[in-house]
């Protein structure tokens, strides 16, 4: 937030720029912030595997019926509520994506020099 922000580095206060630190802490960000988007990704990436099976398998069974016209609203809403399921029921995980967040602004601001208070 804009509190951690100006302790991080003083209104009156020039800051240093520390491009080792700042390259550091980003090559750490975003491999963590991919992992934590595959984390939260996966169950709805299952469910629309599962979807397309299902999918297939009825457009095998009735080869008459317009399964892709059937599909594509279908597919979206599963998604939709799929992520948010994924999200509801992983508290955890969107708790640890805020907490990361938060550490990542600190980690950014101590990369130009200035530690954070």
């Amino acid at each position: 937030t804009l509190v951690w922000s100006v302790r991080a580095v003083p209104l009156g206060g020039a800051a240093r720029f520390d491009a080792g630190a700042l390259a550091g802490a980003a090559t750490s960000m975003t491999s963590k912030l991919m992992v934590a988007g595959l984390e939260v990704a996966m169950p709805v990436l299952a469910v629309m595997l599962l979807t397309e099976l299902v999918l297939g398998l009825a457009a095998r069974f009735a080869p008459t019926a317009n399964v892709f016209l059937l599909g594509l609203p279908a597919k979206a809403y599963i998604a939709i509520v799929t992520a948010s399921m994924s999200i509801a029921l992983f508290p955890e995980a969107v708790e640890g994506l805020m907490d990361f967040s938060r550490q990542t602004a600190v980690e950014v601001l101590n990369g130009i020099g200035v530690p954070a208070a």
